[in-house]
């Protein structure tokens, strides 16, 4: 991570501060730019003839004509020498008169040249002090220095060695004697003028004599690291969304909500104070990590309310850098690079937004026909997803269609009093939600019972009222015949969405073929009660049976008569001749020609929303069925003249002959005979003609 120190224009950052602005939802606070950083880098200045780092010293210069050159060439001649003082004298003889007036010979040390070095007193360029940096800090310290153009200059604060200022050494004393301790300090220090500290006259003329002084320094450059951040900004991947889900398959669907956000730990040096909350109705959840929040709630109570989340986290992109972990005498003697978060860099990324739960789950659709209530489609689920600072949101639906083979119309107009379907025809059912849970082969939307619902006719046959009579909450329909769902054919992914095959079912009525009796048989609730129990959707026979035997008993209790007819339309494989809608020709029946008539059709708990649909079936007829509803038949008419007797041959013409005593046995039969006449039967005593048979024999009859 040591690239981040490498400087970068300020205009580039000030970049990525106007692009946040435009994220509506999103919120990035930047730490303080720029970020300093002081590296204080000391070293020893570089010297031949100096101590070196193990205490040891170099060759320094004896001959005075050597330190002669030295101070007359200013040093020039000799430039691997540094922090250098010296002065060099010669020995000069001179006649002077003593007190008494004689000439006498004397001589003495005349100064004849000093020099002092200055590379104490300027700054040097890293590259001249390469050796020395790279000994004490390392190369990538050395890299640094230069690509920072750090200059070092004479420290003044650093402190010398204890060992050179010990007073008992003459070292000691002269460092303690000239005020060096700190900053500069001898390491050698001589002055030939003087031996066992008396002064020395020199001894003839010419003779060099010098003084000079051997001083280490330290020189240090302070480079200042600036640091923008042009490192990764905050952001992260992850998904808010809500969803119907059916939880327990007894009962409502709930309000499931997932959010789940991750931190690109690898693009940050350091993250830390995750914050992570959602909040739906009265419930609110928060957590300090990244990962999911997930609850459940009741779909009914947070209707309409809005789903608000959010998810913060602080970083930085800055490591600590280079510290000092060792020191001597002459400062930090001992760089490493910590790679640890520096927080005072930190910024802030947050994301916030909200959605609106605006299912419809309970919701009651009514519609005047079937093709009103499938227009609509109901929102299932709602979905934010998270990429960097971009947000996509998407809504998932649930909708209903006519099956393509669903050609069942919503209104008859019928010649006469026959039949409507009971059944609307199959639908198709699609659906898909934010959790993806609609892929599996083994997603099940729906109740355990799956749809049901209600047909409420208009009137029914006195035969079916007692069985039919309606118990449901709604009160203003007198009978009501059950629909239950039977089919739930997957149909697999359809452009990403489940999609179902859904019908239904309903009791059977039998008919009976002689009189029109019609009776039910629950065929709906056995229906029902196999899908609860896993098991496979009952045969109608057994109910066919059952429809037979209930129709002899419903005709001989309410004849008194001998049950001897049989059913029409048996046949299982045409189970939809057995779910019609047979309007009741009772003669006080509150059905009459020429009016229109609703059944009003009731579908509920349909799809994850539990939805409710009403509407109706409308219906006229134009005339009163004479006969029986199973004929077509409604209006029996002798249209035909009557036939001229006079032209009819004697062989055209069937002739009974009957005694006296066969006509009073049909007077008396006719007496004995039920006065019942049931209207919606069409002959209701079916033993007549057998008996008459009894009386007079067959005759052609």
């Amino acid at each position: 991570m040591k690239k981040f120190w490498q400087k970068v224009v300020s205009t580039a950052f000030a970049g990525t501060l106007l692009l946040s602005s435009f994220l509506t939802d999103v919120n990035v606070a930047h730490a303080a730019s720029p970020i300093v950083d002081t590296i204080t880098l000391s070293v020893r200045f570089p010297d031949s003839v100096g101590e070196d780092e193990n205490g040891r010293y170099g060759v320094e210069p004896t001959d005075p004509y050597v330190i002669f050159d030295m101070v007359r060439s200013e040093g020039k001649n000799y430039p691997t020498r540094s922090g250098w003082s010296a002065g060099v004298y010669q020995c000069m003889f001179t006649e002077i008169k003593d007190s008494k007036g004689e000439w006498i010979t004397v001589s003495d040390w005349e100064l004849r040249g000093t020099h002092y070095t200055v590379d104490s007193h300027v700054s040097h360029p890293a590259t001249k002090l390469r050796d020395s940096i790279i000994k004490r800090y390392g190369q990538e310290l050395y890299n640094l220095a230069v690509a920072n153009n750090a200059m070092f200059t004479y420290d003044p604060t650093t402190e010398v060695p204890a060992k050179y200022l010990n007073p008992n050494t003459p070292i000691g004393r002269h460092n303690l004697n000239y005020g060096y301790t700190r900053g500069r300090y001898s390491v050698y220090a001589v002055d030939t003028r003087y031996w066992n500290s008396g002064y020395k006259k020199c001894s003839y003329p010419g003779e060099l004599a010098y003084w000079y002084n051997n001083n280490e320094f330290f020189v240090k450059s302070t480079i200042n690291l600036t640091w923008y951040d042009n490192g990764p900004k905050g952001s992260t991947y992850g998904e808010t969304y809500w969803e119907l889900e059916r939880t327990n398959p007894n009962g409502e669907s709930e309000v499931a909500v997932h959010s789940q956000y991750r931190v690109p730990y690898e693009q940050h040096v350091g993250v830390r104070n995750i914050r992570h909350t959602v909040s739906l109705g009265s419930k609110t959840v928060t957590k300090n990590t990244d990962g999911s929040i997930d609850f459940n709630m009741n779909a009914q109570s947070v209707r309409n309310k809005n789903l608000s989340y959010s998810f913060s986290y602080e970083y930085t992109n800055k490591e600590i850098g280079w510290v000092c972990r060792a020191y001597d005498e002459f400062g930090c003697k001992s760089y490493v690079w910590d790679s640890s978060p520096d927080w005072r860099a930190v910024q802030t990324f947050r994301i916030s937004s909200s959605m609106p739960v605006d299912h419809r789950q309970g919701e009651v659709v009514k519609g005047n026909k079937l093709d009103d209530v499938l227009r609509s489609k109901f929102i299932v689920g709602r979905k934010d997803s998270w990429s960097g600072t971009s947000k996509t949101s998407k809504t998932y639906y649930e909708e209903w269609r006519r099956a393509s083979d669903n050609n069942i119309p919503t209104r008859f107009d019928l010649k006469t009093q026959s039949h409507l379907p009971i059944l609307q025809g199959a639908l198709d059912y699609q659906v898909e939600v934010p959790s993806g849970k609609h892929r599996q082969s083994s997603y099940s939307p729906l109740r355990k019972e799956w749809s049901y619902g209600h047909y409420f006719p208009a009137d029914v046959d006195d035969s079916l009222k007692s069985d039919y009579r309606n118990t449901t909450e709604y009160k203003s329909y007198d009978y009501m015949f059950p629909l239950q769902q039977s089919v739930m054919q997957n149909n697999g992914l359809v452009s990403d969405k489940r999609s179902y095959r859904v019908d239904f079912t309903t009791d059977l009525f039998l008919m009976s073929e002689h009189t029109g009796l019609i009776v039910g048989v629950p065929y709906a609730q056995g229906v029902k009660q196999n899908i609860i129990n896993n098991r496979p959707i009952p045969s109608p026979t057994s109910y066919i049976s059952q429809g037979e035997s209930k129709l002899k008993t419903i005709y001989e209790q309410t004849t008194g008569q001998t049950y001897r007819d049989n059913a029409v339309d048996t046949d299982s494989s045409k189970l939809d001749r057995l779910q019609r809608y047979y309007l009741p020709i009772d003669s006080t029946s509150k059905l009459h020609p020429g009016n229109t008539y609703k059944n009003h059709i009731v579908y509920k708990n349909m799809g994850l929303s539990d939805i409710s649909f009403e509407f109706d079936q409308t219906f006229t007829f134009k005339h009163y069925l004479f006969g029986t509803p199973k004929d077509d038949a409604w209006i029996v008419e002798q249209v035909a003249e009557r036939s001229d007797m006079m032209n009819v041959s004697p062989s055209q013409i069937h002739v009974i002959h009957m005694t006296n005593e066969q006509v009073e046995k049909l007077a008396k039969l006719e007496i004995n005979r039920t006065k019942v006449r049931v209207h919606e039967f069409r002959r209701s005593d079916r033993t007549c003609v057998d008996q008459v048979k009894s009386i007079i024999g067959d005759l052609g009859l």
